[in-house]
């Protein structure tokens, strides 16, 4: 499948977020989208990459890294207050995560993946406030993400 293609099916999934009001929609749809720009991206012509390996390479760009911090403050600003009160928990892992700064770049993208994780390993709970808080800073760090590497990939297409 050519990335022209991709790109559309992308660019659907992103309209079929937008029409849910529910955050825990949004983020799931977001980050299919999400998944599918970092293996165009980093890992156009090859299988088998899994999610570890697209997480560390995001981390390693610098593009990317200064186009998030600058045009997300608002959410990453939300996101250490909430981690602030109370650190992320990586319950596949046990473990804790906080942002040490407003640039705390690596583990900004570990704490999205962690919602992720927990999200979808069955550890969020609608009814619950804080996980309601975090998937929706979670999802607009995505769109943020999402938006730069979909114009970045419409550019090298």
């Amino acid at each position: 499948m050519s990335n022209t293609e991709i790109i559309s099916k992308i660019k659907s999934w992103r309209n079929v977020a937008n029409d849910y009001e529910d955050y825990f929609i949004k983020f799931a749809l977001e980050y299919f989208v999400f998944n599918a720009l970092l293996r165009i991206t980093y890992f156009p012509n090859r299988d088998g990459v899994k999610d570890r390996g697209l997480i560390n390479r995001l981390k390693q760009d610098s593009e990317c890294k200064n186009y998030i911090l600058k045009n997300t403050k608002k959410w990453i600003n939300e996101f250490k207050k909430e981690l602030d009160r109370k650190p992320l928990k990586n319950l596949t892992r046990i473990e804790n995560l906080r942002l040490e700064s407003l640039e705390d770049w690596d583990n900004l993208v570990e704490g999205v993946y962690w919602i992720r994780n927990n999200l979808f390993h069955g550890y969020k709970s609608p009814g619950d406030e804080r996980d309601q808080r975090l998937v929706k800073i979670g999802y607009h760090l995505l769109f943020g993400f999402n938006d730069y590497m979909l114009k970045r990939a419409q550019k090298g297409d």
